[in-house]
């Protein structure tokens, strides 16, 4: 909330203007905590209006200009059809009171206009088409009142997405342009755009209107669940925030509505061949089970083997590492250096902090993140970081126990600041280590090793 900008709408740090589709994301996620948690009905309402009422005469949204970064927008071919499908999607979920609205018919009759010729239009982009649609279906009591115009349409775009399907028995996706709305790159916008489509075929096959279905629908949507589970990160995650949060709500969604999720489930965890481990699932029992067979792993190699069907699962291990990792970024597009002016020192002196961020690509950097780690013993005076903030060149700073967070909207080019740490207490220190990286292209980072310092 303390991101929502005077006069509706939200953006990145909260300051004028408000970007629409970020908006329409909050709005999402409004709609979806309602469900669960108490929230204001006067904080949607306002939301959606923000957002019809920045819509054009045509029916359609056009992108946020002060956003739209060349670099950023020049791999979706007709971003103000993006943007359109996108917020329409947001309006339409899970809101069946919304769809009496004659900007609704408005936005989407600009959707069927423009969705004439389909091979024109990326798979991002027609994901939220697809799921636009498919929100409309699923907000109406009364099918008989559906155009057949409609019908046809969609009809065709169902057609087309199945089309460019790609992938087996083991996963099916489909491909998302090399960037996305919310600068995620292909990796991270094709687990979006396969995540989206998964969640239209799932209430797909829960709408009760013969002419748009062909009972598929479920085990088209259960093979993207298996492409999914595959794509996560390291982490457990997928990378970024819509990413993670799309799969999560297109695995939930299946689990909720699917009968192959709602069946008990057995599997044997075989360890080096020997030691079985016996697990089932009823279809009340939690979502996931650890089992940890650390007592059954033995020195050097170990062989483990799951049995079992419509399964999946982790292997999640930890080491103890004595020297501190670095991560060297090998796509080669930043780098960060830090440099103190001193490195010996005396109780309650300061010591000026250099930092310099190098853009080595030939594109903006979006939402870039910096992480210093505070030495301990030491404390930032904030007087620089604040005047930089004040001035625009950093949007944000926040400090934690062991770090400084600073937020940039975008990086064109090589940049320099400082700021000042005081000594609080004699000792020597190893420096934390410092990094960069795309907020929603994380896989952009890079990571050093801090420096010794000695306070007399």
């Amino acid at each position: 909330l303390t991101f929502e900008v005077e006069g509706g709408g939200f953006s990145w740090f909260g300051d004028k203007p408000a970007n629409k589709v970020l908006t329409a994301f909050g709005l999402k996620e409004f709609k979806d905590m309602k469900d669960v948690i108490f929230v204001d009905k006067d904080l949607i309402e306002r939301t959606k209006m923000f957002l019809l009422n920045n819509q054009l005469a045509d029916g359609s949204w056009e992108p946020d200009k002060n956003y739209l970064h060349h670099e950023t927008w020049q791999n979706i071919q007709q971003s103000k059809l993006t943007t359109t499908a996108y917020i329409l999607d947001a309006l339409l979920e899970n809101d069946k009171d919304i769809i009496n609205n004659k900007k609704i018919n408005l936005a989407l009759n600009y959707l069927i206009k423009n969705t004439q010729n389909l091979k024109d239009i990326d798979n991002y982009t027609l994901s939220f088409i697809f799921s636009s649609f498919v929100n409309y279906l699923s907000n109406l009591s009364d099918y008989s009142k559906i155009e057949n115009s409609f019908i046809d349409n969609f009809l065709r775009i169902k057609k087309e997405i199945l089309k460019r399907l790609k992938g087996d028995g083991d996963g099916l996706y489909l491909e998302g342009p090399k960037v996305s709305l919310f600068y995620g790159d292909y990796n991270t916008s094709s687990i979006e755009t396969t995540a989206n489509v998964c969640i239209s075929f799932t209430k797909l096959s829960k709408i009760n209107l013969g002419k748009i279905r062909d009972n598929n629908e479920i085990e088209i949507a259960y093979k993207m669940i298996k492409y999914l589970m595959k794509n996560k990160s390291d982490s457990g995650l997928w990378y970024s925030t819509q990413p993670t949060i799309m799969s999560l709500k297109a695995i939930y969604l299946f689990d909720l509505l699917s009968t192959i999720s709602n069946t008990n489930k057995k599997a044997t965890l075989v360890i080096n061949e020997k030691e079985k481990i016996n697990i089932e699932f009823s279809k009340d029992d939690l979502a996931y089970k650890i089992i940890d067979i650390t007592d059954y792993l033995k020195d050097g190699q170990n062989t483990i083997k799951v049995n079992g069907d419509n399964l999946f699962y982790d292997l999640v291990y930890y080491q103890y590492i004595k020297e501190p990792v670095l991560i060297y970024n090998n796509q080669k597009l930043l780098d960060i250096n830090v440099s103190y002016d001193r490195t010996r020192v005396k109780e309650n002196d300061r010591i000026k902090v250099n930092v310099k961020i190098i853009n080595l690509s030939k594109r903006v950097l979006d939402m870039v993140v910096v992480d210093l780690g505070i030495p301990p013993g030491f404390s930032v005076i904030t007087d620089n970081l604040d005047n930089l903030k004040k001035s625009g060149f950093i949007k944000n700073y926040e400090l934690t126990y062991t770090q400084i967070i600073v937020y940039f909207d975008k990086i064109e080019k090589d940049i320099e600041f400082s700021y000042e740490i005081k000594a609080n207490y004699p000792l020597k220190v190893n420096t934390r280590n410092y990094k960069v990286y795309e907020y929603y292209n994380p896989s952009n980072k890079i990571q050093k090793q801090g420096n010794i310092l000695i306070v007399n």
